[in-house]
């Protein structure tokens, strides 16, 4: 079993010299709520717009990114433990990252909190996980 808060890992900035970021995989309750999140914001957006414009954005977001289907925000404030900056890792200094730093911890945090079919458990679906209401076969 594999407890996220136990396996950080430092990785070097590459744009800044000398600079790390302290990371870790998401849990699947902290990646839930930033796909859930992510989607909302969607909707929201998508509920402000003429039916030819949401159709036309529809087409793209089939072409979207694994990693553009989580929201930012949550993503780092779960996957981002630690770094070098003399300031220390909060709420106001995490929002107060450039995109470029920002973009690349996520990044970083998504790639260690992905998994194949193959790597997972094949016989119990991440959607079933900790549901109660989950109908199984047979008896």
């Amino acid at each position: 079993m594999l407890i996220t808060s136990d396996t950080k890992e430092r990785v070097e900035i590459p744009h800044e010299a000398g600079e790390w970021l302290e990371v870790r995989a998401l849990t699947w309750p902290e990646k839930e709520a930033a796909s859930k999140e992510r989607q909302q914001s969607a909707m929201d957006q998508a509920a402000k717009m003429p039916p030819e414009m949401f159709a036309a954005i529809q087409d793209m977001d089939r072409d979207q990114s694994q990693n553009e289907k989580f929201d930012l925000g949550l993503v780092l404030k779960g996957g981002l433990v630690g770094w070098s900056y003399t300031e220390p890792l909060n709420r106001e200094s995490l929002r107060a990252l450039d995109d470029r730093t920002a973009q690349f911890a996520f990044g970083e945090i998504m790639a260690r909190s992905q998994f194949s079919r193959a790597e997972g458990n094949e016989s119990t679906p991440p959607s079933t996980l900790g549901r109660s209401d989950t109908k199984k076969d047979g008896p």
